[in-house]
């Protein structure tokens, strides 16, 4: 099980200044861990903004979240 927001412009103004189109993929949480129910969650949310003709998908992940920032590099984001 698993949920995930997807929100198309980014919440932050900040954020919005330097990538207006930026969709941003929120509060991503998978369960039980390690069975690609959190890669399922991102694709799908990449799939949706594609759909919906936005350009580019970010997230944020805490830096001392090792293994959410492993999945995020793995499908290919960067810090």
């Amino acid at each position: 099980m698993g949920k995930a927001t997807l929100l198309l412009r980014s919440r932050y103004p900040e954020v919005r200044s330097v990538f207006p189109e930026l969709a941003e993929i929120n509060a991503l949480d998978a369960w039980p861990q390690g069975e690609g129910i959190g890669t399922a969650l991102i694709l799908a949310a990449e799939y949706e903004t594609r759909q919906r003709s936005v350009p580019i998908a970010g997230l944020a992940v805490d830096v001392t979240n090792d293994r959410a920032r492993r999945l995020y590099e793995r499908l290919g984001y960067a810090l």
